[in-house]
């Protein structure tokens, strides 16, 4: 028996339901009603979750839009997008002067921070740097699991690193950096 699922008005989808063992008409009512309860109740925490990461992308830009000074804005950038959107860890990366080495220039939490004062950097043309090929191809490189990539350079200093997204940073269509999560 197929029925519809919706709560209210909406359209949620539709469930499959087993009429092979001849159960009562109303107790296939209950279990569609109590079905499309749980896919809305599903619904309602996925649209909270994003509108508190939407609450915090916009904070993140107004703090990009007011603080003037590059050093406290990229702190503030990485701050933010460590508390706010629950990220193991953020870094932001810059390109030197010449272009071929990508200097550490702000990072999340305590680690982070050490990891600036011990000049950490990455050279452009490291092969094995999910970051360094964002900066290479200006293309947003995205990994669900860095086990399965031959290109992943792994940070002795995050070791429960599992996934990893590298930004590209932009200034009129040239990468000046990036923005690792």
């Amino acid at each position: 028996m197929l029925q519809p699922l919706y709560f209210q008005d909406p359209l949620l989808g539709f469930v499959l339901l087993d009429t092979s063992k001849l159960l009562e008409g109303m107790l296939y009512e209950t279990l569609r009603v109590q079905l499309s309860s749980a896919c809305m109740s599903n619904i309602a925490k996925q649209g909270e979750k994003q509108a508190l990461q939407l609450r915090a992308v916009a904070e993140i830009g107004s703090a990009a839009a007011t603080i003037l000074d590059k050093d406290e804005l990229l702190k503030r950038v990485v701050d933010l997008s460590q508390e706010r959107l629950s990220f193991y860890h953020v870094h932001i990366y810059m390109l030197n002067e010449t272009g071929d080495i990508l200097n550490l220039a702000s990072s999340s939490g305590e680690i982070g921070r050490q990891m600036v004062r011990d000049g950490w950097h990455i050279a452009l043309n490291q092969k094995n740097s999910l970051i360094a090929r964002a900066a290479r191809t200006g293309q947003p490189v995205i990994v669900t699991d860095v086990y399965q990539v031959k290109d992943w350079l792994p940070n002795p200093s995050l070791p429960d690193t599992r996934s990893e997204l590298a930004l590209p940073i932009l200034r009129e269509d040239k990468v000046v950096g990036v923005m690792d999560v």
